[in-house]
């Protein structure tokens, strides 16, 4: 019976959360009560991933309404090109980078994309993938709906691992709840990191998506002599403004133009070259440090991870496609 219920979420999620494409426009801020002041500010966020790997990142920070920062990455289905703008002029392009990784994916070990489809990964598997590996916890409730719960353990970059908690919505599998953990134990004592929970559960067309969520990210405090307690630090209101499924984007969604007199460093065939020719703007050396620094990640709301689920654009797993026909046979 578990084996066919295991073989029936990846079957939902198959279906769910690896669309022929999708694309979302995200909006996130804090309510006006925040419980810390000084906290980062409202996100605009556009995202677009197909079944063929193909993807596209667009992430600006908004400030009394007009937007102060602004990142961008592009992927064809194999190179990936990465952008950061210039503050204060988020339409003229700063550093430009070709390389085989898509935004901040390599450096956390978990998918760049907004939430919630970042917690359609597990780091960077798929969710469909990762799910026979996990551990199955006992059945919860998230916004009154019964869920299935799954614990995955040593999940991100080396060295800052962490156990993720998937509550999977029973009737859809989609995710309702991803909670992150510094390690198992804190995870038994019910000290989060942070945690994603969706506010309601939508129908968008043949799909489901929560297009109502909240972040909430905790500060860990371990006093000598006691259990540690994780305090409520920041909660951050996420709101899909746009969601797509399975519609058709040209080529060009996912390589942009670069803007004349823009260097561009190509870490996939080396070198590096100014598009449309003119003036080098700066030097390499100082330029290939600029491509390597990071504005504050997108990360699952600044928790210590990146996570999450990571976008879709997911090729059909040949290999889960064996284990569920492995289990149903064994079922038979």
């Amino acid at each position: 019976m578990q084996a066919d219920r295991t073989v029936e979420i990846i079957e939902n999620l198959l279906r769910e959360t690896a669309p022929e494409s999708i694309r979302v426009v995200v909006s996130t801020k804090h309510p006006p009560r925040e419980v810390r002041e000084g906290g980062p500010g409202e996100k605009s966020q556009t995202y677009i991933e197909t079944r063929q790997g193909e993807r596209y990142f667009d992430d600006q920070i908004i400030a009394l309404g007009r937007p102060v920062a602004r990142r961008a990455s592009y992927c064809d289905g194999d190179r990936c090109i990465n952008i950061t703008y210039r503050r204060e002029d988020v339409e003229t392009q700063d550093k430009v980078g070709i390389s085989n990784d898509f935004m901040f994916d390599a450096e956390f070990g978990f998918r760049s994309a907004p939430d919630p489809i970042r917690y359609y990964h597990v780091g960077l598997t798929p969710l469909h993938e990762a799910l026979p590996t996990a551990e199955r916890l006992l059945d919860e409730q998230v916004i009154g709906r019964d869920c299935d719960v799954f614990h995955f353990e040593g999940v991100g970059r080396p060295g800052r691992e962490q156990s993720l908690v998937y509550a999977l919505d029973k009737e859809t599998s989609v995710p309702l709840r991803v909670s992150a953990y510094n390690d198992p134990e804190f995870l038994d004592s019910g000290v989060p990191n942070w945690v994603w929970e969706a506010e309601s559960l939508d129908r968008v067309g043949e799909h489901h998506y929560p297009k109502a969520s909240k972040l909430s990210s905790y500060v860990i405090r371990n006093a000598d002599g006691e259990r540690p307690k994780a305090e409520l630090d920041v909660v951050t209101a996420i709101r899909a403004e746009e969601v797509v499924f399975d519609a058709s984007y040209p080529a060009s969604t996912f390589w942009p133009d670069i803007q004349p007199g823009i260097r561009v460093f190509d870490l996939i065939e080396g070198g590096s070259y100014v598009a449309g020719g003119g003036e080098e703007a700066v030097s390499d050396d100082l330029a290939v440090s600029q491509i390597q620094e990071d504005t504050p990640p997108i990360r699952v709301g600044e928790p210590g991870t990146g996570a999450w689920m990571g976008g879709v654009g997911i090729t059909l797993s040949i290999a889960v496609l064996v284990v569920a026909f492995l289990l149903r046979k064994r079922i038979a």
